[in-house]
């Protein structure tokens, strides 16, 4: 093993209230130890069984971590608890320690291996009669498991066992880690018992969590480092090749396909091993569009002039580059010399990775400059180089690059790397310090096989097993949810994908094809991109897509930063970026040929005759428009530098026909102003069009949502006014989490919707009762199946579907009862013929349907309403064959259901107070199921499970029928709200509250199976179980989540879910609950939440991901609680997020980050003529506001005075600044003047005041004074005044309710926007549009155009986020599962809403449009 496992540093010893050792524990985590339930239990004065946690502390020791190390008592506080039972389960018990262990701990490793007969191990413990700081080791023999499921241990005769004071010690084999907790010993016997890891775990899953603290030896994606040549293994032969190699040639070139690991050779195999013979090595990669002469010198300069800083190297590297541009045989002998000189005799090594990453003609230009420098460097005396260079390439490169008199040196240093073999590939797995389960390797390797390509696809494989081990093994389990070796990486790729908002989905398209060209054979090549070409839109995903790593962001060797795909398999492996690809091929092709020419151009100093002209420049006219998005600017500029030349060369022509022109023109001229004026009718027309058509979408929107929908992009299309914003935006909140669009799947108005356990077969049932069946529902080619109607129609009846969705079967209220087969297509099996009105009771005939678990059987029970009497019949599903059943002596007017038990011979009959499983052919009895009097239980899964609700304690208890045992509780809001259905999968449904105003509905679903539980944000419709159960329908997808099909009048939904799966019955974990008076802000990153509590001055810093406190602090209580609401902002972050600031009296404190610790207590100045602040509500503390100024520093607004502070040091830099001079309006100033959260962009140390008399002044701290003052009577509170991202205007509330907007450029009111009563202006988008959130009435947020006032676009909540965001056009609002994103940009809205509906209009909605004046050309056209 790579590291000692042996558990000595994890041993503790329990002592009791005596002073007495009890037992032994071990550490599991870092403050997490285990040991036996009943060790604890002696060590408080408790008995053996206590059935109750205990909640006293119990004195834990560690004793042989250090060998001189004094021992320190630490207390342990019991977080889970199995206590001992009758049977010998149980009896474990897991403490967390009041603090970190000592350093030199560290938590035993765990192993699930399995051990086996005779294994040998070893076990610590302290035996009664030996003092207490000794403790003894013993070694014992393994046998088997024995009943209780502990394993039986034997120590050898006559010597020490294992006996009392080993309870709760490790069980240690040293070939595989702890294997098992010694439980209990047989007193007089060499017999002792422990209870195995795998039953630890099982009962206490914490102790199994990974480490986040430990790193993957798995490179996933990436190449392996030098630091990482530890786990290189599988190449030891191949890298001693290499090593020869480059001793004998100065250019070594290694070849193999993408994926076969040739940069990992070098870098973690080569490169160590050169550098330990002396010699230097410096790399580089190459960037397409650098010029080759470029890309050496930034790799050599470094080794040319060492002291060079940063930004000097770029320069110096340029400048060297210039002279091997112009002097190129001079300046290559000249840099030969130097990096011979600077090497010494070790020599020197250049590395080129990626070298097939350059266009053909650079590649070959840089090749051959290395060739030329290598060449002309100077070589020992014995004739061996002391200048090498290694090449990494792929094999079908290798052809284009090298030429005449370069073949030579090529041929006689090339080295092939071929993909690895089988053995190899079980080094490569088995090459870091990890379990595997039996069989997982060899696993592994099968399905890698020995195709090239297939190494980074293991690595990656292996680098998420890593993230999913439990105790540090990797398990058969994990790897089959990561779909193999090949379809892991695909799998992530779709998962990050499908994660992505929809608004961001397109941007992620575009820079996935913009970091990839197309090759001459079909495939494609990664092709790394500057941030700076970048288009800005990309950034936000870019970021997103770093943090997973599919994308990398590094520098280059000029220090530029690039983005690249993590690696070339994402292109062989990922189907949907291949199909982007492939689609978006011509265009790339074109893009990349088009960077060459600007290259050029750019290098022959723009000369005119490097620009397009005819064909090409109409071609590149024709891109920019097709793809106006995916042009960079040094692109655009360039088409538009070739246009301009273009024009310049006709102006000639045009200058010769002139006079001609003129006339023409005049002749003209009033057909020009008859254009324009039609021009400016249909503008109107178009205008007045839009607003009527957004009306009637508005109208519509509850009784005909499919013509909703479709008006809403037809009044966006016809002209994008604000009434066409607002509809549109409803329409883009409402299907945000929208898969899939269904219109005119289903005649009228839907009522029910049934669907098989996977959701490739779906039946909607309108409210005629006419059903419409579709199969492959969940592939890209669904298919509609039409039910034949022999013996007439099939209204008015009940329908089920198997649970595999193969049958359909009907009953109606006439006696009549069908089954059909949908993979045949068949003729209904007509079971049952329908009835005669008079063949009925006047009461009429209820039916129920269902089928058994497995779908082998079909049942029918039929009862007389207000009657005792009931049917029940059975028939097989294949051939339509009735079964025999004895129906029970029971009451039909006690039932309330009858179905299937767990197998299909059994019945199970339920009604309120009991359940009861019968014989299906004698009727007798089986099993009474424990169900309390005062509930009505309900079969779920058709019959499989059990479930109801406990009123007094709101909790869902599930039984599985077959065994009669409870599986488990689910806790619910209150017992009226879930429901649960006899058909399909044993999902639990429960909704919120139906509002029609609210822009969504919520749903949440537990899968009774398993305990999870699942939300769905869907279009705001009644989705309230307990009214429209029927039309939700829920089933499994591929990757293990649920999917829910919502159904609305004539629209269907198909929705994943949108909030993590949580486990039943736990909570997300919340950080401490604040009272009135407190405040919580977000750091810079959003990674860290600092929550202020007003009425006692703590200050806890919670992780925002896992709503986990990390830590806390004292600070100092507020006397009135609400001034820190409403009177200012008295905290906040340095712009990096490093330290948070809180003014606390006169005191501004800044707090280290994650720490919480104090580092500076910065004393406030105050002017002593103001005195102290009055003792009235409200007026008890003077304002204060902090707001960070960039570099570390913060300005501060506290008693009317303005100063700036250096974080860092705790020193004032500029200040004090007083607000006012004369005494009388000094004191009303530092009492109620608060400042701008964040000072102006783009003018450092301007903030915004809003003075007690509502007076708004910019303030410059530097020049000490105002700049500008408006009388706006603007109100004090959160959320203002706001700058734009430009500092260009300012956004104040006043006091009339409404929001003014400040030309801070021409210190003048801009607009007022008529808000109303809000909480707080959130800020500006890019474009100047304005966010305001209010939760008066119910949680709003309002987008206004900034200029006219008008209200763009509401987003109604049906409860309050516990936090609103805007970060550029991007709006966040988080709760306690999720964080939900919104774009502000109508053009995204349209953009989502023609990615599901992109139809023609229908014949009533084009009556609609022409009514109006409209046009009917599609509006996603």
């Amino acid at each position: 093993m790579a590291e000692d496992i042996s558990p000595a540093a994890a041993l503790g010893r329990l002592r009791g209230r005596s002073g007495q050792v009890v037992g032994t524990a071990f550490l599991v985590t870092a403050d997490l130890v285990i040991t036996c339930a009943h060790v604890v239990s002696a060590a408080l004065g408790g008995e053996h069984f206590d059935a109750v946690a205990p909640t006293e502390t119990v004195t834990i020791e560690f004793p042989l971590f250090g060998d001189d190390a004094p021992v320190i008592p630490y207390q342990g506080s019991v977080v889970s608890w199995w206590p001992a039972r009758l049977d010998g389960s149980g009896d474990t018990a897991v403490l967390r320690l009041d603090r970190r262990p000592p350093v030199g701990t560290h938590p035993a490793r765990l192993t699930l291996t399995e051990p086996d007969w005779g294994d040998k191990v070893r076990v610590f413990g302290f035996p009664a009669d030996l003092a207490d700081e000794f403790g003894v080791w013993v070694e014992a023999e393994l046998r088997a498991r024995q009943g209780a499921g502990w394993l039986q241990v034997e120590s050898p005769p006559h010597q020490r066992g294992i006996g009392q004071g080993f309870s709760g010690s490790p069980v240690w084999s040293p070939a595989t880690g702890i294997i098992g907790m010694v439980v209990a010993a047989e007193r007089g016997n060499t017999t002792a018992y422990l209870i195995p890891v795998r039953t630890l775990v099982e009962s206490h899953p914490d102790i199994a969590a990974p480490d986040p603290t430990e790193t993957s030896p798995y490179r996933g994606l990436e190449p392996f480092l030098e630091e990482h040549s530890a786990y290189f293994r599988g190449r030891e032969a191949l890298t001693r090749h290499v090593i020869t190699q480059v001793e004998r040639h100065p250019l070594v070139t290694l070849v193999g396909p993408s994926g076969s690991g040739k940069s990992s050779l070098v870098y973690a195999g080569l490169t160590p091993s050169l550098r330990r013979l002396g010699m230097l090595v410096t790399t580089f990669r190459p960037l397409p569009g650098a010029r080759a002469t470029s890309l050496l010198a930034n790799a050599v300069i470094g080794v040319v002039d060492p002291t060079l800083p940063g930004v000097g190297q770029h320069d110096e590297a340029e400048a060297l580059a210039d002279m091997l541009d112009t002097r190129p045989t001079r300046t290559l002998s000249w840099l030969a010399d130097q990096l011979v000189d600077k090497a010494g005799d070790g020599g020197l090594l250049l590395f080129c990775d990626q070298f097939e990453e350059l266009a053909a003609e650079d590649a070959q230009r840089l090749w051959r400059l290395l060739h030329n420098l290598l060449n002309v460097a100077p070589r020992r005396a014995d004739g061996t180089a002391r200048l090498h260079a290694v090449v990494t390439m792929r094999s079908g490169a290798l052809d284009r690059l090298v030429t005449e008199d370069t073949a030579e040196a090529a041929a006689v240093g090339m080295v092939f790397v071929p993909p690895m073999t089988r053995d190899q590939l079980h080094e490569v797995v088995t090459a870091a310090d990890v379990d595997f389960e039996p069989g997982l390797v060899s696993r592994i390797i099968d399905d890698t096989g020995t195709e090239p390509g297939q190494l980074p696809l293991v690595e990656f494989t292996l680098a998420q097993l890593w993230k999913r081990r439990s105790t540090r093994t990797l398990t058969h389990r994990s790897y089959e949810e990561l779909g193999g070796v090949s379809g892991a990486l695909a799998r992530y790729a779709d998962d990050v994908y499908d994660a992505l908002p929809a608004s961001d989905r397109l941007a992620t398209r575009r820079l996935f094809t913009q970091l990839a060209r197309p090759e001459d054979g079909g495939d494609f090549l990664r092709r790394p991109v500057r941030l700076a070409d970048l288009n800005d839109d990309l950034r936000p995903v870019l970021g997103r897509l770093a943090a997973s790593r599919l994308v990398v962001v590094s520098r280059a060797a000029d220090g530029a930063e690039i983005a690249d795909l993590a690696h070339q398999a994402l292109l062989r492996q990922w189907q949907r970026l291949r199909e982007w690809l492939i689609h978006e091929r011509d265009f790339r092709g074109w893009q990349e040929g088009l960077r060459v020419r600007l290259a050029a151009w750019e290098a022959a100093g723009r000369d005119a005759g490097g620009l397009l002209r005819g064909v090409a420049l109409a071609t590149a006219n024709r891109w920019v428009r097709e793809h106006p998005e995916d042009i960079g600017p040094a692109e655009r500029a360039y088409i538009t530098s070739s246009s301009a030349g273009e024009r310049r060369r006709a102006w000639v022509l045009r200058s010769v026909v002139a006079v001609i022109s003129l006339l023409a023109l005049v002749a003209s001229g009033l057909a020009v102003v008859a254009a324009r004026q039609t021009d400016q009718a249909d503008a109107r027309l178009r205008t007045a069009a839009s607003r009527a058509l957004a009306d009637e979408a508005s109208r519509q929107r509850a009784t005909d949502p499919r013509a909703s929908l479709q008006l809403a992009q037809a009044a966006w299309h016809h002209d994008r006014t604000a009434e066409a914003s607002g509809v549109t935006f409803t329409w883009y909140a409402a299907l945000q989490f929208v898969e899939q669009l269904y219109q005119d799947a289903w005649e009228g108005d839907l009522d029910k919707i049934l669907a098989s356990a996977d959701g490739s077969t779906v039946v909607f049932v309108n409210k005629s009762g006419l059903p419409a069946v579709w199969t492959g529902m969940n592939g890209e080619n669904p298919q509609q199946w039409r039910l034949p109607t022999t013996g007439g129609g099939w209204e008015g009846g009940t329908f089920a579907l198997s649970p595999s969705g193969r049958h359909l079967g009907y009953s109606s209220g006439l006696g009549r009862i069908a089954l059909w087969d949908i993979a045949q297509r068949s003729e209904p099996i007509e079971l049952a013929r329908q009835k005669t009105r008079d063949d009925l009771s006047v009461n009429g005939q209820t039916s129920s349907v269902s089928f058994s678990p497995d779908g082998s059987r079909f049942m029918v029970w039929s009862h007389r309403e207000r009657s005792d009497t009931s049917q029940i019949l059975v028939w097989t599903v294949e051939d339509g064959q009735p079964v025999r059943v004895t129906a029970p002596d029971l009451p039909a007017g006690s039932l309330t259901s009858v179905s299937f038990g767990p197998r299909t011979d059994t019945l199970l009959l339920v009604g309120y107070g009991f359940a009861r499983l019968h014989q299906l052919d004698t009727g007798r009895l089986l099993k009474t199921l424990p169900v309390p009097k005062s509930v009505d239980p309900q079969p779920v899964s058709n019959g499989a499970l059990l479930a109801h609700c406990d009123p007094d304690r709101d909790l869902v208890q599930v039984t599985d029928v077959a065994t009669g045992e409870a599986l488990r509780t689910v806790p619910m809001r209150s017992c009226a709200t879930p429901v649960l259905r006899l058909d399909g999968p044993p999902y639990l449904v429960s909704a919120n509250s139906f509002d029609a105003s609210d822009s969504n509905s919520e749903i949440s679903v537990t899968d009774l199976r398993t305990g999870r539980t699942y939300r769905f944000t869907t279009p705001p419709i009644d989705v309230n179980p307990l009214r429209q159960s029927h039309r939700i329908a829920l089933f499994g997808r591929p990757d293990g989540r649920v999917a829910a099909l919502v159904g609305d009048r004539n629209q269907g939904y198909r929705l994943a879910a949108t909030a993590p799966q949580t486990q039943a019955p736990e909570q997300p974990k919340q950080g401490p609950a604040q009272p009135f008076g407190s405040l919580s802000l977000r750091s810079p990153d959003d990674r860290w939440e600092v929550a202020v509590n007003g009425e006692t001055g703590r200050v806890d810093l919670v992780e925002v991901e896992t709503r986990l406190t990390i830590a806390s602090a004292t600070g100092t209580p507020t006397t009135d609680a609400a001034k820190v609401i409403f009177k200012g902002f008295c905290c906040g972050f340095t712009s990096d997020g490093t330290r948070f600031l809180m003014v606390q009296g006169d005191e501004l404190v800044a707090y280290s980050i994650p720490e919480l610790s104090v580092e500076h207590r910065m004393r406030l100045p105050v002017q002593p003529e103001i005195g102290t602040p009055p003792n009235e509500p409200g007026m008890s503390a003077w304002a204060s506001s902090v707001a960070a100024d960039g570099d570390g520093r913060v300005i501060v607004l506290h008693a009317g005075l303005l100063t700036r502070w250096d974080t860092a040091t705790g020193a004032m830099t500029d200040g004090p600044v007083p607000l006012r001079t004369d005494l009388s309006t000094q004191q009303h100033s530092a009492l109620l003047a608060v400042m701008s959260p964040l000072p102006r962009p783009g003018h450092p140390g301007e903030v915004a005041v809003v003075e007690p008399n509502g007076e708004v002044e910019i303030w410059n701290i530097d020049r000490r004074r105002t700049i500008a003052t408006f009388t706006v009577d603007a109100a004090r509170g959160p959320g203002t005044p706001v700058f734009d991202v430009t500092g260009s205007r300012l956004a104040v509330r006043s006091s009339n309710e409404q929001v003014k907007v400040l030309d801070l450029n021409g210190s003048r009111a801009e607009s007022s926007i008529p808000a109303g009563q809000i909480d707080a202006v959130l800020g500006f988008t890019p474009d100047g549009r304005l966010l305001t959130v209010s939760s008066s009435l119910k949680p709003v947020a309002q987008l206004w155009d900034d200029r006219s006032g008008k209200l763009l676009a509401t987003l109604t909540l049906a409860a309050s986020p516990t936090r609103w965001s805007l970060a550029g056009d991007l709006l966040s609002l988080t709760d306690a599962e999720q964080t939900r994103s919104l774009r502000l940009r109508p053009e995204v809205w349209m953009e989502h809403l023609c990615s599901l509906n992109e139809r023609p209009y229908d014949g009533t909605e084009r009556a609609v449009i022409k009514r109006h004046s409209g046009a009917t050309e599609r509006p996603c056209g």
